[in-house]
């Protein structure tokens, strides 16, 4: 997961074979994160955070596989962008209610 949210974020891969993997196990040292400018600082904050915590070389301090999906879960649901269509979905279903569209 978090070598798929790393590729996806920064549109390149994490690590670009099986060794990458190694050295950067035995080298601790972090990767490098460059967000277009579709990103806002907010979100670069979280998505780096979310990976830094995904890819800790101490196993005991990575997150369980439900930690990132409520993570961006809640993001996802406090984003304005998805308030205003949650909003727009809403009003649509209660007229449609109104007009007996629905049962």
């Amino acid at each position: 997961m978090d070598c798929i949210l790393y590729e996806k974020a920064m549109n390149r891969e994490a690590f670009h074979e099986d060794y990458a993997i190694t050295m950067y196990s035995q080298s601790k040292q972090e990767l490098r994160y460059v967000f277009d400018a579709s990103f806002s600082p907010d979100c670069e904050c979280k998505i780096t955070t979310s990976i830094k915590r995904m890819l800790d070389l101490d196993q005991l301090m990575r997150p369980s596989a439900s930690d990132p999906v409520c993570n961006f879960s809640s993001y996802i649901g406090s984003s304005p962008t998805h308030e205003k269509e949650e909003r727009h979905i809403r009003t649509n279903v209660t007229e449609a209610n109104l007009e007996g569209k629905l049962a």
